[in-house]
């Protein structure tokens, strides 16, 4: 079966599922359902979304753009373009606007992309506020990245480097820092190599864990990722949990074998969430949380019959290096050693990297935000974010200083999207315009790149290897409606508007 005649059986279906005629149409005659005619009616409906899109685009004051770039399975690079804004309602929207190939990614290239992706949709470049992307060089490059090539266009294009990435960053970073690390993730990876990459020694594993786990589900050994650490985290939690069934399985494959065999966030909140990270980065550098997690690590040796407190043989220090043997420093403990050596040494260098990753250009304005929240009065700080958002100062500081005397504004635990649905609906954005402003504008900022990353999850369902002679123009055109049919109104407008252009079809050719 075709990989076109595929989608059109789905498009189908989906119109005989919602009107009757149609369905009985298409089930006594196959009129009018060429590949000419189903693509004809996917680029109509992708227009038509566009459009709905662009209209709620143009009525934001602010707007922000979110770039992303994948392969595609038939080796083509893809870029995915997302923008961010708030409507009239004062929710949040993040709506992919365009999947497009790129022959190359240069950063003039990629912003021509950008930039004609905005033009398709009628998108003002002067109503961008901030831009994110993840951190190659040829996108949030100070010179020549893409992030500086739109700020020659709209200065006021705050560059966000994703938090996703940044802590992705801060984690692989610090776990490469220490060799200790480096080897035990290794021998993680080395022991799902070993078993997956034959049917025999993973037919043995199985075995043994249904004969130990009987009372419990069986989790599979899972593989490292470079670029998602939560992976790394499964992986390590899977062998945890089947230490014992691992190790008696490698204990029966030795003795088997004779010979060797070849997936509403807003900026605020995670600035916050980082700096929570840290302080807990921070307490847990203490002897006590140390000595904690080595007694467990003891516990699981000593079940082992392995020898946890015997330190490693200390080197001799070249007398080129020091004459004084006696200033060298000796463990003396295993438990010693491994807390300077690596528990010590991770955790500094991740909290040093958190420093050092999450001081972007936006964070002056997020944490005046945050101060707007807290309902907390004017200072110097307000100055930048009345500059970005062309709120007059005078203005700003008279607003925000009712505004923290509002007692009809409640301080405790109310978030940014939150609060623009209760000025909305108090009717108070029309006596805190320029506050609403601010909210607004900072609202559209984005804080992760992972709508574009979701872009191409939906990529890897529709344009699969079954499908890869699917053209570009389709890939793109549904791609974008599936992506966006995660809104109900624009599932309804998408049904609607197909309803009426097949029931023109079935009333013009029916017999």
């Amino acid at each position: 079966m075709t990989a076109s005649f595929k989608i059109r059986g789905q498009i189908l279906e989906l119109l005989g599922r919602y009107d009757d005629t149609i369905k009985k149409h298409l089930e006594n005659s196959a009129r009018n359902t060429s590949p000419d005619i189903q693509n004809d009616i996917l680029s109509s409906a992708q227009e038509v979304i566009l459009k709905e899109i662009s209209l709620e685009v143009n009525d934001a004051p602010f707007v922000s753009v979110i770039m992303d770039e994948a392969t595609d399975v038939t080796h083509h690079e893809q870029a995915a373009i997302i923008v961010r804004y708030v409507d009239k309602d004062m929710t949040i929207q993040e709506h992919l606007i365009w999947v497009t190939a790129v022959e190359n990614t240069p950063a003039e290239n990629l912003r021509q992309t950008l930039l004609g992706a905005l033009k398709m949709v009628e998108i003002d470049t002067n109503k961008i506020v901030s831009q994110c992307y993840d951190g190659a060089a040829n996108m949030r490059g100070g010179i020549s990245g893409v992030q500086s090539r739109l700020k020659e266009i709209q200065p006021r294009a705050i560059y966000v480097h994703c938090f996703g990435h940044c802590l992705n960053l801060v984690i692989a970073d610090a776990m490469a820092e220490v060799q200790s690390t480096r080897n035990f993730f290794g021998s993680v990876q080395s022991i799902y190599n070993f078993i997956k990459s034959s049917p025999h020694r993973h037919a043995i594993l199985e075995s043994v864990m249904k004969r130990l786990l009987t009372d419990k589900r069986i989790k599979t050994l899972k593989s490292l990722s470079e670029t998602r650490w939560t992976c790394r985290a499964e992986a390590v939690n899977s062998i945890a949990e089947n230490l014992q069934s691992i190790l008696q399985a490698l204990e029966e494959i030795t003795e088997r074998t004779t010979r060797p065999r070849s997936e509403d966030l807003d900026l605020v909140t995670a600035l916050e969430t980082v700096a929570s990270l840290k302080e807990n980065l921070l307490q847990m550098r203490g002897d006590e949380e140390a000595s904690a997690i080595f007694s467990r690590a003891k516990t699981l040796c000593d079940g082992l019959c392995i020898d946890a407190d015997v330190p490693r043989r200390p080197r001799k220090v070249s007398r080129r290096i020091d004459d004084c043997s006696e200033n060298e420093h000796e463990f003396t403990s295993a438990q010693e050693e491994w807390k300077v050596r690596s528990y010590f040494q991770v955790i500094d260098k991740a909290v040093a990297d958190i420093d050092r990753r999450f001081n972007q250009e936006a964070t002056d304005i997020i944490r005046t935000c945050g101060k707007i929240l807290r309902k907390e009065k004017p200072s110097d700080d307000f100055n930048k974010i009345a500059a970005q958002f062309d709120v007059p100062p005078a203005e700003r500081k008279t607003e925000f200083e009712l505004y923290a005397t509002d007692e009809g504004i409640s301080q405790a635990n109310i978030s940014l999207p939150g609060l623009l649905k209760h000025l909305q609906t108090s009717g108070r954005d029309n006596v805190y315009k320029c506050l609403s402003k601010v909210l607004i504008g900072f609202a559209s900022m984005p804080v992760t790149s992972s709508s574009a990353e979701r872009a191409f999850s939906k990529m890897g369902i529709i344009k699969s290897k079954l499908r890869s002679a699917m053209t570009q123009t389709n890939s793109e055109d549904i791609v974008g409606q599936c992506t966006l049919c995660r809104l109900t109104s624009i599932v309804n407008m998408f049904i609607l508007f197909l309803k009426l252009v097949m029931i023109e079809i079935v009333s013009c050719f029916s017999v």
